[in-house]
């Protein structure tokens, strides 16, 4: 017992090709969006994104901590909506 594509070849070679072939085109939807976001970064800058009441910032002597937690938020809420648009 064995089992095989339409065309002969092995399904699990098949199943590898597809897995590669989304993998490729993951890295370069991810990789555009990379380039685009840093093409328009003079632009994004002046949104005031990063200074959102609820963004965290520890200053301590010569130390400083930040971690942006409602331009995370947002921006996460907004990447949902607009791949949840997308997908209908």
């Amino acid at each position: 017992f064995s089992l095989e594509c339409r065309d002969g070849q092995d399904p699990h070679l098949h199943q590898a090709s597809l897995a590669s072939d989304i993998m490729q085109r993951t890295l370069i939807v991810i990789g555009s969006a990379v380039l685009i976001t840093g093409l328009l970064w003079p632009w994004l800058s002046k949104l005031g994104l990063g200074k959102l009441p609820g963004d965290i910032r520890i200053e301590t002597g010569k130390s400083v901590f930040y971690f942006p937690l409602a331009t995370c938020l947002l921006v996460s809420a907004i990447l949902s909506l607009v791949l949840w648009l997308l997908r209908r």
